[in-house]
C-alpha cells in the first residue's frame, strides 16, 4: 500500500511538473548579480542558478553550446521527512541577461512518503517564452548525458540534441521561434543546475550532491571557446534566518565546471 501511494504521489507530482514546466523559471527570478575579480572574471549570485555563464565576445554571438555530465542520484535533503524535491541540469543559449533562452534539460525529482523514496529522471527542451517539451528518452542516475543546443544564423531556428551515452539513445529536433521577436541572440552560453519553479514558488531543492559539467564548449561563427573566463555563479537563499550558499560552482579548467549542493551552506 505504501508503495502504491508513493507511486500515485509521484505520478501526480510528475503530472503537475509537466503542466508547470513553463515554470522552469528564470525570468525575474534568477536575479543574477556579479562581483568582478581582478583577473577580469567574476562571481555571480543567483536565487536559483548555479554553474557557469560565459559572455560572448564583443560584436559576436554564440550559436552553439555543448556539455556532458553524469546524472547524479537525486535524494531528499538530509534530515527531511515526507515531501517532494527536484533540480534541473541544463545547457543553453541566452537568458542570463535577456528574456529569451533555449536549453536542453535533464530534470531530476525525488518523492518520499512513510520512509519510502522514489526518484525519477526526465529529459526536456525549452525555448522561452514557450513552455518545456518532454523528450522520449530514458534517463537514470549514473547515465552519462551529452547536451547540445545550436541556432541558425538569424536565430529563428534552434537544434536540440540530447544523447544518453550510457544507453546509446539519442534525441534530435529542430525547433522554430515560438513567438515574435524571441530570436536566439546568443549573448551568453550557460551550464547550469537550477532550482526551478512550479506554479508560483521554487520547488524544494533535491540533494544532488555534485554535477560536474565536462567537455564544455561554446562557438561563434568563427571561434570555439572554453569556460576558463566564464562567471562562476553560485546559488544563494535564506536558510535558518540567514543568507547562505545553497549550491557552489567551481570552474575547474577551460572545459569543466563543478556544481556542489549544500544542505546548510556557509553564511554570506
Amino acid at each position: 500500500m505504501k508503495s502504491s501511494f508513493l507511486l500515485l504521489s509521484s505520478l501526480l507530482f510528475a503530472t503537475k511538473l509537466l503542466a508547470a514546466l513553463h515554470g522552469l523559471e528564470r525570468r525575474g527570478s534568477k536575479e543574477i548579480t556579479f562581483d568582478q575579480g581582478s583577473d577580469n572574471t567574476g562571481v555571480g549570485y543567483s536565487q536559483n542558478w548555479a554553474g557557469a555563464i560565459l559572455d560572448s565576445p564583443a560584436g559576436e554571438t554564440f550559436n552553439y553550446v555543448h556539455g556532458t555530465f553524469t546524472v547524479p542520484k537525486s535524494c531528499p535533503p538530509p534530515g527531511s521527512g515526507d515531501g517532494s524535491w527536484g533540480s534541473a541540469a541544463w545547457v543553453g543559449l541566452g537568458g542570463a541577461n535577456n528574456e529569451v533562452l533555449i536549453q536542453a534539460i535533464i530534470v531530476s525529482t525525488v518523492n518520499s512518503s512513510s520512509g519510502v523514496t522514489m526518484e525519477s529522471y526526465s529529459a526536456f527542451y525549452e525555448w522561452i517564452p514557450a513552455g518545456a517539451t518532454s523528450v522520449d528518452l530514458e534517463v537514470s542516475a549514473g547515465d552519462e548525458i551529452a547536451l547540445t543546443v545550436s541556432s541558425n544564423s538569424d536565430g529563428t531556428n534552434g537544434t536540440i540534441i540530447i544523447k544518453n551515452k550510457s544507453t546509446g539513445q539519442n534525441f534530435h529536433s529542430v525547433i522554430t521561434m515560438p513567438a515574435p521577436d524571441s530570436y536566439i541572440n546568443g549573448t551568453t552560453a550557460e551550464w547550469i543546475v537550477e532550482d526551478y519553479m512550479v506554479d508560483t514558488g521554487f520547488i524544494p531543492m533535491a540533494d544532488f550532491e555534485t554535477v560536474n559539467f565536462k567537455d564544455c564548449v561554446a562557438k561563434t561563427d568563427s571561434e570555439s571557446f572554453g569556460i576558463g573566463n566564464a562567471t562562476a555563479t553560485v546559488m544563494i537563499g535564506e536558510v535558518l534566518g540567514a543568507v547562505r550558499m545553497t549550491a557552489n560552482a567551481t570552474i575547474e579548467n577551460s572545459s569543466s565546471v563543478q556544481v556542489t549542493y549544500f544542505a546548510d551552506g556557509p553564511v554570506l
